[in-house]
C-alpha cells in the first residue's frame, strides 16, 4: 500500500509541501494511517448519495479512540435518520467522487500546501498557513489548544456516567447540516485523538487534510457546534 505522502497516493498532491517533518514519529504513523483509511472509506451505493463502509470506519476510529468510544460514536451515527453506513462491501468510491455527491463537502480542494513557511515554523505560522489556504476555516478551530481537547472530552463519560455531551453535540451538528456533518464530527474526533502531545503540529495538519477532503466551511460549522456547548 502506498503511503499518503507519496505521489502515488491520492492525497499525495494535497500533502505536497505540507510540513510533515514537524510531526513526531508516532504522530506521523497515526497521520499516515488516518489519511490512508479515509481513501478506503467511501462506497458506491449505485445511487446519487454514497455510503460509508462501517468496518473501515470502525478500524479507523478504533485505532484512534479505542473500542468503547468507537462503539458509542458508531451507535450515535446509526441512530440518526437517513444514516449512510453500510456493512456491505459495495464498490469502493474515491473520496473526491464521494465529496462531489455530498452537498456540504467540497470536491475541489487547494491543490497543494502552497503557503511558504520558515525552516522551523512556530504554531502561529502553521495555523495562519492553513487559514490562508482555507479562509472559511476559523483560525480558532485550527489551534491545537482548543478543539482537540473538547473533542477528546466528548468521548469520556460525564458526571452522570454517560456520554450525554456527545449526543448533545451530534444532535446539534445534525440539526444544522445533517448526517454527513455528524460523520465529519466523527472524523474530527479521530483526528484529535491522533494529535496528542508532545508536539503541536499534528492537529493543524489533520485539519488541513480534513479541509481538503470536506471543506473549510463545513468544518467551521461542525467545530463551532462542538465548542458552543462549552459556553
Amino acid at each position: 500500500m502506498s503511503q499518503p505522502h507519496t505521489p502515488e497516493h491520492p492525497l499525495g498532491t494535497i500533502l505536497g509541501g505540507a510540513p510533515l517533518h514537524l510531526l513526531t514519529q508516532a504522530q506521523r504513523t497515526s497521520f499516515d494511517a488516518f489519511c490512508t483509511m479515509l481513501e478506503q472509506i467511501g462506497r458506491d451505493s449505485g445511487r446519487d448519495e454514497p455510503l460509508v463502509h462501517t468496518p473501515t470506519l470502525r478500524t479507523l476510529t478504533r485505532a484512534a479512540v479505542g473500542e468503547q468510544a468507537t462503539d458509542h460514536l458508531l451507535a450515535e451515527l446509526t441512530r440518526l435518520p437517513g444514516h449512510r453506513l453500510t456493512d456491505q462491501d459495495h464498490p469502493r468510491l474515491d473520496w473526491f467522487v464521494l465529496a462531489d455527491r455530498v452537498s456540504i463537502f467540497d470536491p475541489t480542494p487547494a491543490s497543494t500546501f502552497t503557503v511558504p513557511l520558515v525552516d522551523t515554523p512556530h504554531m502561529g505560522h502553521v495555523i495562519n498557513a492553513v487559514h490562508t489556504l482555507y479562509p472559511s476555516l476559523e483560525p480558532e478551530l485550527i489551534d491545537p489548544q482548543l478543539l482537540p481537547a473538547r473533542l477528546t472530552d466528548l468521548l469520556h463519560p460525564d458526571h452522570t456516567g454517560t456520554l450525554g455531551h456527545l449526543r448533545t453535540v451530534i444532535d446539534l451538528v445534525h440539526r444544522n447540516l445533517g448526517w454527513w456533518a455528524a460523520f465529519a464530527l466523527t472524523l474530527m474526533a479521530s483526528a484529535a485523538a491522533g494529535s496528542t502531545a508532545p508536539g503541536w503540529a499534528a492537529w493543524p495538519l489533520h485539519v488541513y487534510v480534513l479541509a481538503a477532503l470536506i471543506g473549510g466551511w463545513t468544518l467551521t460549522v461542525v467545530g463551532g457546534c462542538t465548542l458552543s456547548t462549552l459556553r
